[in-house]
């Protein structure tokens, strides 16, 4: 099965997409050891840690577009993998 076969990815019209379960199935890890550490916003760019037993991960969380078909970029950095997706404006993002 590849990777992204494995993920859950974001349904385009979900109402809400699950940050640390995302980092889960990157990291193949369960969902609660998946530990929410700290944010930081720099230039318009929202950088939030998460860390569990065997890693660390940062996702970054940038606007995209102005019109109807704005919303989120995710970007997640797990060691050496880097996943990017897009998450519909007015879906809201769970952090915690």
């Amino acid at each position: 099965m590849s990777d992204a076969a494995y993920r859950r990815l974001p349904e385009p019209h979900a109402a809400a997409f699950d940050v640390r379960g995302w980092l889960a199935d990157l990291g193949r890890c369960p969902r609660d050891g998946v530990q929410y550490v700290s944010e930081i916003e720099h230039s318009g760019v929202l950088t939030v840690t998460y860390q569990w037993p065997d890693d660390i991960a940062r996702v970054r969380l940038k606007r995209v577009g102005e019109r109807a078909e704005s919303g989120w970029q995710l970007t997640a950095e797990i060691g050496d993998v880097v996943e990017q997706l897009f998450v519909r404006a007015g879906t809201r993002l769970l952090w915690h």
